[in-house]
């Protein structure tokens, strides 16, 4: 009886103690910046554990995995460089749309935005955002040709991966967000780097000579511009006071003939006086006439021999 009672009692001091080892291994530390994805019996709770102290049900009942939400994380894509005894010779090299081959490496830059759709697809995340970058990277390379890639479109081109890559993320409920894509760097192969090179360097030598050309031509025209608009302002003004002239002048024939039709006789004798005044500081020689001398006024109208 009594060794059926210490066996009993052996029995329930195993029981406690593996309850509580079973609680003791059931608590969870979730920290800031961590979000906690329980799974009971291979299904997920609706929702995840934030920070703090949790107890999960033991027994093996529930998986935690504590899943980083707070940092952004990147990945590489691509190669620039020669390839290592491990890899792929052909990693980073990728077909352009006029059939040349470029080598190019860019970053991928995400987050966690769904902590439950991350930690189920576990470790094939990053492998499955490898694949689709490089993927979208590949097509956007051949949609152009290597001149383009080079230079140009390297900014277009990540904005189309960022695109195509958000896209496939929420199709395939990878669980992140693509905050952006960089392309680092794009080179054609070592093989024929000098020659791209020096293409390279031809092409800046042609975008110098037209940007200078450019400019030559528009300080050409603003000084054109600025010339014709003077010499029209010239015109204007000239052809202003001609009219103001001719104004002047047909105002005062109207006014000389009213006069010569009220009084013709000095209206005659002035406008010849002021022919005279106007027209003789212009000859270099004049005929000067003693006052007892008689002149012959008859284009004025007037008697001979009355006029001196």
């Amino acid at each position: 009886m009594k060794k059926l009672l210490r066996n009993i009692q052996l029995v329930f001091v195993f029981v406690i103690g593996l309850i509580a080892v079973s609680i003791a291994t059931g608590w969870t530390v979730v920290r800031p910046g961590e979000l906690a994805v329980v799974r009971r019996f291979g299904a997920p709770l609706s929702k995840p554990w934030g920070p703090g102290l949790h107890v999960a049900t033991p027994f093996g009942i529930d998986r935690v995995d504590l899943v980083r939400t707070g940092a952004p994380r990147s990945m590489t894509i691509g190669a620039v460089g020669i390839a290592g005894p491990d890899e792929n010779p052909e990693t980073g090299e990728y077909l352009t749309g006029d059939h040349n081959l470029i080598r190019a490496r860019g970053v991928v830059r995400y987050r966690v935005a769904d902590a439950i759709a991350f930690g189920l697809a576990g470790d094939r995340v990053e492998s499955s955002l490898v694949r689709l970058a490089d993927a979208s990277l590949a097509r956007s390379l051949a949609r152009r040709g290597i001149d383009a890639s080079l230079r140009d479109d390297r900014s277009l081109i990540a904005r189309e991966i960022e695109s195509e890559l958000a896209e496939a993320v929420e199709r395939y409920r990878l669980g992140v967000r693509v905050l952006g894509v960089d392309l680092t760097d794009a080179r054609p192969p070592n093989e024929v780097q000098a020659d791209f090179d020096a293409a390279q360097s031809a092409r800046s030598r042609r975008d110098e000579r037209i940007e200078q050309a450019r400019s030559d031509a528009s300080r050409i025209q603003t000084a054109a511009q600025a010339e014709a608009i003077a010499r029209d302002d010239r015109a204007r003004a000239s052809a202003d006071r001609t009219a103001r002239m001719a104004h002047s002048g047909a105002e005062r024939f109207r006014k000389l003939v009213v006069e010569l039709r009220r009084a013709r006789p000095p209206t005659i004798v002035r406008i010849y006086h002021d022919a005279m005044a106007e027209l003789l500081p212009k000859v270099e020689r004049k005929l000067v006439v003693a006052p007892e001398d008689a002149v012959d006024l008859g284009l004025t109208g007037a008697e001979p021999g009355r006029a001196r």
